[in-house]
């Protein structure tokens, strides 16, 4: 924070705007200034207020490059409160793969999205195979390092369906959330899923919920065999699906028969600013985390 917003409460006069790479930098020690825009972005809306990259070189060597996020005072990287519509977000697993945007209020539900089954297939033992899920838009996807040590909130309600324990689907050994990067590990990939016997469960009535974005804070990793069980991700499995997502979505379909579900106020919260301490020293080394030395 500067002298002048301290002293004055207003930002520091800005001098020449920079519209090309490179550019030479001049003036009192080659410093640079970032105007914020005087008000922030809707809260709904992504709000990274901007993001850039560097480089630190000398005669002989060259960093990779470093990068800066820059985002509002709520904490909130990107989000969707679904106000004009629906975002883009879709459902999987389903046939239809369409939502339907409500601009009404329902309770704590304030303009969302809803969608129901379309496709039932129960098992032997009863079960649904045909689960569906909200899919995020592009905006939750790629590099989202700061988001380690955050939350991801969001709200889930619904209109029908039965919620009992004894009607859940595979006893509610679902996860609740999972994020992808299909990238990592050289195209292995990594998936990340948060149970939902972890997160409380979810009873039909709007419900809460605020995930801490840690490896230890109940996360499980795909160990990619249906004979397996999933594991505890590491901090560098953790790091490398922030740094290249491919694919996040949100349970809908909970139980063994028809539903409607909602989703609404679906905010990625980075942890307050650390400097170059918010991400992992550990996990610096290269942007992807292709290179990572941290300690599980």
């Amino acid at each position: 924070m500067t002298q002048v917003f301290n002293t004055h409460g207003y930002d520091p006069k800005a001098g020449e705007e920079i519209i090309s790479v490179p550019t030479i930098v001049k003036g009192s020690k080659s410093r640079l200034v970032y105007k914020r825009p005087y008000f922030n972005r809707h809260m709904g809306r992504n709000n990274i207020l901007d993001q850039f990259e560097y480089i630190v070189a000398d005669s002989t060597s060259t960093s990779e490059a470093g990068k800066v996020t820059l985002i509002s005072p709520n904490n909130v990287v990107v989000g969707s409160d679904f106000i004009l519509d629906d975002e883009k977000w879709i459902t999987t697993g389903n046939k239809n793969q369409g939502v339907s945007h409500e601009t009404s209020s329902r309770g704590e539900m304030n303009y969302f999205i809803y969608a129901t089954d379309d496709s039932i297939n129960v098992n032997l033992k009863g079960d649904d195979l045909d689960i569906w899920r909200f899919q995020a838009p592009s905006q939750f996807l790629g590099w989202h390092g700061i988001l380690y040590g955050g939350t991801f909130d969001f709200t889930l309600s619904s209109f029908s369906g039965d919620f009992s324990p004894s009607n859940l689907n595979f006893d509610g050994k679902m996860n609740l959330v999972e994020i992808s990067c299909a990238e990592c590990l050289r195209g292995k990939g990594i998936t990340l899923g948060y149970p939902l016997l972890s997160s409380g469960a979810f009873s039909g009535s709007t419900t809460k919920f605020s995930i801490n974005m840690t490896e230890t804070s109940g996360w499980v990793k795909d160990p990619h065999n249906v004979l397996l069980s999933w594991t505890n991700p590491t901090k560098c499995d953790f790091m490398r699906v922030l740094s290249g997502i491919t694919s996040v979505t949100i349970l809908g379909d909970f139980s063994r028969w028809y539903e409607s579900v909602s989703i609404d106020s679906v905010f990625w919260r980075s942890p307050n600013a650390k400097g170059r301490l918010q991400l992992p020293i550990c996990a610096q080394k290269t942007p992807d985390v292709r290179v990572c030395a941290c300690k599980p």
